[in-house]
């Protein structure tokens, strides 16, 4: 104790709850950046595939008028990467501005690796 300069029952409480401070906010910041990196994780996974499954959605999209059975058929046979382009799209939509063009994969990563 003396080599911390405590010498009574007032400075190791004093000195106690300083470090009880210290470790709180060290926690919270923790816990932010936890946080940060799952929300990163997210995105680079849903970001990933939306770039890679929007070529799929894009041509039904062309198949939507007429060519019904044809669409039906592409549909059935994309049916997995149209799901997965359906949720990230819907994630992305939820969790990022409204004017976002493009999606900062390459910047999401950085900051998550």
């Amino acid at each position: 104790l003396s080599e911390h300069g405590i010498s009574n029952l007032d400075e190791l409480d004093a000195s106690l709850s300083s470090v009880s401070d210290k470790a709180y906010s060290i926690r919270e910041g923790m816990k932010t950046a936890e946080e940060r990196m799952k929300k990163l994780q997210k995105l680079i996974e849903y970001g990933k595939n939306y770039t890679e499954y929007k070529p799929i959605h894009d041509e039904l999209k062309k198949l939507q008028n007429g060519w019904t059975n044809k669409r039906d058929k592409y549909e059935e046979a994309h049916r997995a990467e149209l799901t997965l382009w359906s949720a990230a799209s819907r994630y992305l939509h939820a969790n990022l501005p409204k004017e976002t063009k493009t999606l900062p994969i390459a910047e999401w990563e950085q900051e998550y690796y």
